[in-house]
């Protein structure tokens, strides 16, 4: 079987969530419409990438999970698709340039980026502190279930 991934190239704006938020999930419509398994969205697709400083981006991170994260799984619940959101990740009083997938079943893994160029927010953040991992997924028209 073939998996059709969709790889999402937007200009999310700086500072405004919910704008972008809107359009990850216009982009999710879209793309199951043409027959995708799997959407992956650009680095800090929720919040914008260049920030000046730390205190400035820290309104606009959001914990994993949370409220953009499960309106994202909603959507890929009800359309069965996948998807790879980046964003600034909030955990406690810390932050992380991050990668969340989604799936119908809800939040499936994270990944936090480890190696910070010292461009835009990657400045400011901490590095990952979670590894790397691989995650089985049954990605609609591929792997366990699609096989």
């Amino acid at each position: 079987m073939t998996l059709k991934i969709a790889g999402i190239q937007m200009l999310p704006r700086l500072k405004e969530n919910e704008f972008n938020l809107n359009q990850i999930l216009k982009y999710l419509e879209l793309v199951t419409k043409e027959g995708a398994g799997l959407a992956v969205f650009p680095e800090c697709a929720l919040c914008g990438y260049c920030f000046e400083s730390l205190e400035e981006a820290t309104p606009y991170a959001e914990s994993i999970p949370g409220t953009s994260t499960l309106k994202v799984a909603e959507a890929c619940k009800r359309l069965n698709l996948h998807a790879v959101i980046g964003m600034l990740e909030k955990d406690g009083s810390r932050y992380f340039n991050a990668a969340v997938l989604i799936g119908p079943q809800g939040i499936i893994g994270k990944y936090r980026k480890i190696h910070l160029p010292g461009l835009g927010i990657d400045k400011y953040v901490q590095p990952g502190d979670i590894g790397f991992a691989v995650h089985d997924t049954p990605v609609p028209g591929y792997g366990a279930q699609g096989s």
